[in-house]
């Protein structure tokens, strides 16, 4: 939710905060820390500097869900980001490729590729 909120979807915090890492060794491990709730997940891939900004993107199409119709502050704040950080169509496509293709197809159909030509 917290990568939610960065993106203008939703402006409810969470009660757990999910962290994703590629140093994880198990696909998800609930824990506390100083009495707050955290959930680990394991990456879909290897997360590292060159795709942390495109992993963003579409592990935000998995957390909306694929019913979620992008408003138009949503789709521009994406833009904006996608932008600002110089992520091409094929490197959220080439991404995609280990996301459930209920994402892919989202991420086609919402407008916000093709925006670094």
């Amino acid at each position: 939710m917290k990568l939610q909120n960065e993106f203008s979807v939703t402006s409810q915090m969470p009660d757990v905060v999910e962290i994703v890492t590629s140093n994880g060794e198990m696909k998800c491990r609930k824990i506390e820390i100083g009495g707050r709730k955290f959930v680990l997940r394991k990456a879909r891939c290897q997360i590292s500097k060159a795709n942390v900004n495109a992993y963003k993107i579409l592990q935000l199409f998995v957390d909306m869900g694929t019913q979620t119709k992008l408003n138009d502050l949503v789709k521009e704040r994406i833009i904006e980001f996608i932008v600002k950080n110089k992520i091409s169509t094929k490197e959220l496509m080439d991404l995609a490729k280990v996301f459930p293709i209920k994402v892919k197809n989202h991420l086609i159909s919402s407008g916000v590729l093709d925006v670094n030509k």
